[in-house]
């Protein structure tokens, strides 16, 4: 009894593991069918409706995460951890989104959660995916797709 007990409780976890990508844990899209889920959505910022004062009130690795975001897609920006280039990292993802729209949010897969700056080149989702709290670049999104990084 407790092994089936054991086995129904750790299912979830080991059929997450089969389908996450084995090189950064991460699922092959970012839908809800391939797990992943969004923590709470009121708490994904638009960073595009933020002022200058709530973008520099804005956590240090969420600005990290921004700028090399924007490195990333732009090599004309620097990896300069400073507020002016923060300023230019976020104008030039602005741009390269079609609407404008650029949004941090926190998501989880398992039991592990992610920070996902999002944007939309082309009028398609795409963007880059962090483990939360830190500037450890895991993964880049182009329409829904997700590619490991390392």
């Amino acid at each position: 009894m407790k092994s089936i007990l054991a086995f129904l409780i750790l299912l979830p976890t080991f059929s997450f593991a089969l389908r996450a990508n084995p090189r950064c844990g991460l699922p092959a899209t970012t839908t809800e069918d391939d797990g992943f889920q969004e923590i709470n959505e009121s708490q994904s910022l638009d960073i595009s409706r933020l002022n200058k004062f709530q973008i520099n009130s804005l956590p240090r690795s969420v600005k990290q995460q921004l700028i090399i975001s924007a490195h990333h897609q732009d090599s004309n920006i620097k990896l300069k951890f400073d507020n002016k280039n923060l300023q230019a990292a976020i104008e030039s993802l602005m741009d390269a989104s079609e609407a404008g729209d650029l949004n941090v949010s926190t998501f989880y897969y398992g039991r592990r959660q992610f920070t996902y700056v999002m944007y939309y080149p082309g009028g398609n989702e795409g963007g880059f995916i962090f483990d939360k709290g830190s500037s450890v670049l895991l993964a880049g999104v182009g329409d829904q797709d997700i590619n490991c990084w390392k």
